[in-house]
């Protein structure tokens, strides 16, 4: 298990396994998302301080100007064979349970991205999930 002090969170114990997080960044995906793949970097949001202990693997993004990390997030929960390494983890600016999902397995993280592209939020459409392996 890898061990962080995570901003005011405290310490928070990732268990081995594979995690996904959710946000957003509706003025600027790809400056957010490369300011993610940095090791170094001013710490501000809690995943800063998980990118900056663990490599990220792939990139999972949609660009149509909606929210979805909230959406996404609460779907995650209910999925079987997820756990929530910390409470609010991601989500000190809404109401949900955390950002932060785990996963014990790469073929659960597959299995949950198929399952995002077949959910196709409040339209009813499938989602265009860009996938980056890196």
């Amino acid at each position: 298990a890898l061990e962080i002090q995570v901003g005011r969170l405290g310490l928070v114990q990732f268990p081995r396994g594979c995690y996904v997080y959710f946000g957003s960044a509706l003025n600027g995906l790809d400056r957010r998302i490369q300011r993610h793949l940095q090791r170094e970097k001013i710490l501000r949001w809690h995943i800063d301080y998980l990118t900056s202990s663990a490599p990220v693997v792939e990139v999972w993004r949609i660009a149509d100007g909606a929210r979805w990390e909230c959406v996404w997030a609460r779907m995650a929960v209910e999925q079987a064979g997820v756990f929530v390494p910390a409470r609010g983890f991601g989500s000190s600016d809404c109401r949900c349970h955390t950002h932060l999902v785990g996963l014990a397995s790469r073929t659960r993280v597959n299995e949950f991205r198929r399952s995002l592209r077949e959910y196709g939020g409040a339209g009813g459409r499938g989602l265009d999930i860009r996938r980056t392996v890196l």
